[in-house]
């Protein structure tokens, strides 16, 4: 945790973060919403298509073969052991039934120990015949015995068309077989009567499989479209039937169908054939021989790729949105951001000292945020004239001593301390004054003073007075120097170098110094409307004696006894003792060659 205690992030990222990061998740919240909607109304209306469909396709499969079923049974039951099947009550009672059930297509009447009679319809009506057993007959009466109840068959190719039997074996009271009923109903009746509730409801194409290869009913199985040869009496499979869509059924080629959770048993896929898509429903249907039938249809896809469409379009139109949404939650959290980061960067260039580069902060429609810029413009403006009073008055006092005195309303106390008094004076002044004027002499020492003023504050040293062509220097207040001797030390040597290898608008200058070391008072001296900074103490009239002395000792800088004590790493030269005015003890002095 201490780890990211003093961790800050800039306020425009957030901003864009905190405002995207709430439109993004209001948006994606509402485009799912829509997106689980409208998948949820779309699958719901093609399921209820599909099963719709499906119930149709099934209820015209059943509303043919069970009426069949039904009939068969109801008349082996009323058969008897000694029924003439060959007589004129049976033939008009077949007559009757093919008329009646018009979905049947012929009947056979199998009498165990006797013949086969066969009723059949045709263009002239309905024709009879009888005949010995066929090796068919004997297959179905050997079924019919060992099941002992009524079935139908496995669909068959007979004589190019397909057709499925039912069986019903009449059973004697004492479960003795007496005979068998067959009807056979053309798988074509199945395909007719699917094509016209196609046509009439959805237009789709609907199908009847035997297993996953073998078409009971299709559409082009009506008119015969068979690739089956006659002789051939296997069941006609996808590829005979010339209908390369339904032959892609159970292809890999998947299409999404939305999320559609159909009734148990119904299955819906999407496949795409020739570059459309088609929509397959189909459930297994079983009670129609051993072989389990699948019944459905396909449609064209168009529609389900269109609410497909619909919900991507939402989806990519949700994405724009949120992009979109972005983008303007960026825009705004800059601008809302704008016054704070200018407000912040103004806060540096303060921090910094920098005033004159701070440009006035503009308003702002954020009420909090104007109030701020507002009172910071207004700090500005009173360091900025703070800075105008210290400049102004720092051209008069030191500018450390007018900092100070700025800082403490009341002015600066006295202060009584140990400090180095330099003393610097220009030799030969007068000569030089007579010789070029007033007016040179101002423009000689104002570039005289700024040097030797540069160098005693690059050592810390602050100036308080000039008199005239000199210069009186302190060092160690008003703010503490440590090595206060050794800065001034260093500060002669640095002045004497500094006026020998430079002229002073052209004219060539040497000057004396004089530096003493003790006790001095320093403070505010001069009248109520009118004070100036200044120090009082034998060390400055000390040090301004010394710069006298250098005329007649012979050097440019005599350093007093009480600064050489304080400083162990210069080697000095003594030049003399001395008395300075004043004083009843004499001081010994030093030199630097």
């Amino acid at each position: 945790m201490k780890l990211f205690a003093n961790r800050t992030v800039s306020v425009t990222p957030f901003l864009i973060a905190a405002f995207g990061s709430v439109l993004a998740i209001a948006i994606i919240i509402e485009v799912r919403i829509a997106l689980i909607t409208a998948e949820e109304n779309t699958s719901e209306l093609l399921r209820d298509k599909a099963e719709v469909t499906l119930s149709g396709i099934e209820s015209r499969v059943h509303a043919i073969l069970k009426p069949v079923a039904a009939q068969g049974l109801a008349i082996t039951r009323m058969a008897r052991a000694d029924d003439n099947v060959g007589d004129d009550f049976t033939q008009a009672f077949a007559y009757g039934t093919l008329s009646a059930s018009p979905q049947v297509q012929s009947m056979t009447i199998i009498v165990v120990n006797g013949a086969t009679f066969e009723y059949s319809r045709d263009s002239a009506g309905i024709q009879s015949s009888e005949h010995p057993y066929t090796q068919r007959d004997k297959q179905i009466l050997a079924l019919a015995q060992r099941r002992g109840y009524a079935f139908w068959d496995e669909p068959r190719n007979v004589n190019g068309e397909v057709v499925i039997e039912h069986v019903s074996p009449a059973i004697a009271p004492g479960g003795e077989l007496l005979g068998v009923l067959v009807q056979r109903v053309a798988a074509s009746t199945i395909s007719r009567s699917l094509v016209r509730v196609a046509e009439s409801e959805q237009r789709e194409t609907p199908f009847v499989l035997v297993g996953p290869t073998e078409v009971l009913a299709h559409p082009l199985l009506i008119a015969g479209n068979l690739n089956v040869p006659e002789s051939d009496d296997r069941m006609p499979e996808l590829a005979d039937i010339g209908d390369a869509i339904l032959e892609s059924i159970w292809s890999a080629n998947e299409l999404p169908v939305l999320n559609l959770k159909p009734s148990k048993g119904v299955e819906i896929k999407g496949r795409r054939f020739g570059g459309k898509p088609y929509l397959f429903v189909f459930r297994t249907i079983e009670n129609y021989g051993s072989t389990p039938w699948t019944v459905g249809a396909y449609l064209d896809g168009h529609s389900t790729e269109k609410q497909v469409g619909r919900i991507a379009f939402t989806v990519i139109s949700g994405a724009i949105v949120l992009i979109v949404s972005v983008f303007v939650a960026f825009l705004i959290g800059r601008r809302a951001a704008a016054p704070a980061v200018r407000l912040a960067a103004a806060a540096e260039l303060v921090h910094q000292g920098r005033l004159s580069e701070i440009e006035r902060l503009p308003d702002t429609r954020l009420r909090e945020l104007n109030h701020a810029s507002q009172s910071f413009n207004q700090m500005v403006e009173g360091l900025k004239e703070r800075d105008v009073i210290r400049d102004l008055f720092g051209k008069f006092v030191p500018e450390r001593v007018a900092t100070a005195m700025l800082r403490s309303p009341d002015g600066m106390l006295p202060q009584s301390t140990e400090a180095t008094i330099l003393f610097v004076d220009i030799a030969g002044f007068t000569p030089l004054a007579e010789r070029v004027g007033p007016q040179d002499l101002v423009s000689i020492l104002n570039e005289y003073f700024s040097a030797l003023v540069d160098v005693i504050e690059s050592h810390d040293g602050i100036v308080t007075q000039f008199q005239g062509d000199a210069i009186l220097a302190v060092f160690n207040v008003p703010q503490l120097v440590p090595e206060h001797a050794a800065q001034a030390v260093s500060t002669a040597r640095k002045i004497q170098q500094t006026v020998a290898h430079r002229t002073f608008k052209g004219e060539r200058m040497s000057c004396r110094i004089g530096i003493a070391t003790g006790p001095i008072i320093a403070g505010n001296v001069g009248a109520l409307g009118r004070l100036n900074y200044t120090v009082h103490g034998d060390a400055v009239n000390l040090a301004a004696r010394l710069e006298q002395l250098c005329k007649t000792q012979g050097t440019n800088l005599l350093i007093a006894g009480s600064t050489v004590s304080c400083i162990t790493d210069v080697d000095f030269e003594p030049v003399a003792y001395i008395t300075a005015r004043g004083q009843s003890n004499s001081v010994m002095t030093y030199t630097i060659n």
